[in-house]
């Protein structure tokens, strides 16, 4: 089949006959051009979408792009379903019926063991057997990591890339204008080594049907910490939430929006996800270093949903703002601290209020002591001069379930309370 080049006013003719029949189709970036890419990666999604369900999956797990376009979004996402055993229905998030989108969630500990999980080819199958459609937004040079064999590739290089160049099975290539000669590729020409094989058994019937559930749009009974987002999220993307893609901002990852109208000045609903650990002793040793370079240290117990384990969060920053939030990112990553790209700006108004002092020394006795039976608190001082005593960082109430349950394990009672106070 030859290869097609299209540009983005094609799409809504041009997509629907280019998907027909094929189950898995690649949407690959050939150029740093993140804004537009993600606004064409989802005008694929919404023309595909029609006929049958559709899930758009942001597997771009080192530099994600595709949240901009989202009608809405939620903290997990792909990594924590493959890394961390997160529900696929959990993760797949409603964007209009039929059209499920899947965010890249929390940053991988390694990009390439992502893109070759053998969960890919487990999910090629269910989606072929409910006859529905899986649109993975990949950068170029994943696509010799990946395990399984797409039914297509649809390249999106704005400027246009050597036909000679592409991987095998390229369907289309959609630039920004046609008749013009495309500029060279930033990419070397590559040869891309065989599929792997994979076998015959059959695949379990729970990957089938939870591949149903996601595409139908029916949702899992969802446990304490991973409840869906609110039907009506707010408009920011200082909340990992935003409007429908037009206009999408010039950088998609680093824009900054002011914090929500109508929230007082003192909110510290912000941070920055450095890791993830299974056990608390392993997260407060990067807690400690993170406190002895000057920052608030979260840890934040979370259950996950397929197996009951609790995993803890590492946030740095109990901050005002999506901008002071991407000042310490960009900070973290600097020093060396996060890997390039690396690094979920979080949006978790909420923690359990475990005390309140009217001086700092008081507190820090408090902290050790709570420290040493395990509870991993935080302090933030407070404009009237008191001291809060906090644990955790907590997105919605139903997330809060799990650290509930270990401050009352502690005999410990808290408040859920509102993360306010002076940033740190």
């Amino acid at each position: 089949m030859s290869v097609r080049e299209l540009a983005p006013p094609q799409l809504p003719h041009a997509v629907p006959p280019l998907v027909a029949g094929r189950s898995v189709i690649l949407l690959a970036t050939d150029a740093p051009a993140a804004a537009w890419s993600a606004r064409v990666a989802w005008a694929v999604a919404r023309a595909a979408h029609g006929e049958r369900p559709v899930a758009l999956i942001d597997a771009s797990v080192e530099e994600p792009g595709l949240d901009v376009g989202a009608v809405r979004t939620a903290p997990d996402g792909l990594v924590d379903a493959f890394e961390f055993g997160a529900s696929l229905t959990h993760v797949a998030i409603e964007q209009e019926t039929g059209l499920h989108y899947v965010p890249v969630g929390t940053p991988p500990s390694d990009p390439a063991a992502i893109w070759a999980s053998d969960r890919w080819e487990r999910l090629r199958r269910g989606f072929a057997s409910q006859d529905a459609l899986m649109l993975i937004y990949v950068p170029r040079e994943a696509i010799p990591h990946l395990a399984f064999a797409p039914d297509g590739i649809v390249m999106i290089a704005r400027g246009g890339v050597s036909l000679e160049s592409l991987p095998a099975p390229t369907l289309a290539v959609i630039r920004e204008e046609l008749g013009v000669p495309p500029r060279e590729s930033p990419l070397p020409r590559r040869s891309v080594p065989p599929w792997a094989r994979w076998t015959a058994a059959a695949f379990s019937l729970v990957v089938v049907v939870a591949a149903a559930v996601v595409l139908a749009g029916h949702d899992d009974p969802q446990p304490a910490d991973r409840s869906a987002p609110p039907p009506t999220p707010p408009a920011s993307v200082s909340d990992d939430r935003t409007p429908p893609p037009e206009p999408v901002p010039a950088d998609p990852v680093d824009h900054e929006s002011p914090v929500p109208a109508g929230e007082p000045g003192d909110t510290l609903f912000f941070g920055v996800q450095v890791a993830a650990f299974p056990r608390l002793g392993s997260a407060q040793a990067l807690g400690d270093r993170l406190t002895r370079m000057g920052h608030t240290v979260v840890l934040t117990p979370i259950r996950l949903e397929d197996d009951g384990r609790v995993w803890y969060r590492v946030v740095a920053g109990v901050l005002p703002s999506a901008g002071a939030a991407m000042t310490l990112r960009a900070a973290l990553r600097s020093t060396g601290v996060l890997q390039p790209r690396h690094g979920t700006i979080q949006r978790t108004p909420l923690a359990f209020e475990v005390g309140r002092y009217r001086s700092g020394g008081e507190a820090t006795d408090s902290l050790r002591g709570l420290r040493q039976r395990r509870i991993p608190a935080y302090i933030v001082p407070v404009p009237n001069g008191t001291v809060r005593l906090l644990v955790g960082a907590f997105t919605q109430e139903a997330q809060a379930r799990t650290a509930d349950s270990i401050l009352k394990s502690a005999g410990l009672h808290a408040s859920l309370v509102s993360r306010t106070g002076i940033a740190r």
